[in-house]
């Protein structure tokens, strides 16, 4: 909210542009890809065509639809938009519930790169059912193909995002209760601490240190999470 307040469109949230401050706020980084937008005036689709940046996965329908590709690059004239930044948000939300983002027919076309139809949205009542039935409508709003039907409207306003029920109770000015895992010694050297993590869903891939395999040390609310193997949650107490 504070970026648009500002005039500006972040243009590619996602997990890994999302950091923990020590005191455990969240913190937005990488800033490449954001632009300034319209908030006065004219807004129209410009003559002069630019750069669409950040990560198709995140992409709003909009740009998708509007996007001139060339050499591997996509450019186009509809203006920078905080309305596309509602939609990354609506895909970020559904990946930390579901693990994934959602899933988003474009209907490119393999050689050309141009759209053959409309962009869909596919929500599997298999995925939305791993969604809590407070934050899917939510979720569901902020994906709507259309920026009119989004949560904030063509404007993108975030305050309409942050007043939704799931999130309207959060008081975003106090250090949340960040849980750490506690470092394991001795006979499990492989384990290492991993102290704080905003995806529950999928495991990291294991990493390699010194040739040896370690696997990660998890907090209590991900030993009881989904996709933690119990013989390692056992493991670990």
């Amino acid at each position: 909210m504070y970026v648009h307040k500002n005039g500006i469109v972040y243009g590619d949230l996602k997990p890994e542009n999302i950091v923990f401050r020590g005191n455990g706020h969240v913190v937005l980084v990488d800033f490449g890809s954001s632009k300034g937008f319209c908030h006065k005036g004219d807004c129209a689709a410009s003559s002069h065509p630019w750069v669409l940046e950040g990560t198709t996965d995140y992409w709003a329908p909009e740009y998708r639809e509007n996007a001139d590709w060339n050499g591997g690059v996509a450019t186009t004239t509809l203006p920078p938009s905080p309305a596309a930044d509602v939609f990354a948000f609506g895909c970020l939300a559904f990946e930390l519930f579901v693990g994934h983002p959602p899933r988003i027919l474009d209907g490119l076309h393999a050689s050309t790169k141009k759209l053959n139809s409309k962009v869909r949205i596919e929500l599997p009542p298999e995925d939305l059912t791993l969604i809590p039935a407070a934050a899917r409508g939510l979720v569901e709003h902020c994906l709507k193909r259309e920026p009119v039907d989004r949560l904030g409207g063509t404007k993108g306003d975030f305050k309409e995002v942050l007043d939704h029920p799931f999130l309207s109770d959060i008081d975003t000015t106090l250090p949340p209760n960040v849980q750490r895992g506690n470092s394991m010694r001795g006979a499990e050297e492989k384990w290492v601490r991993r102290r704080m993590s905003i995806l529950f869903s999928p495991m990291p891939s294991p990493y390699t240190s010194q040739d040896e395999q370690s696997i990660l040390e998890e907090t209590e609310v991900e030993h009881n999470s989904l996709w933690f193997p119990k013989s390692i949650a056992q493991k670990a107490k």
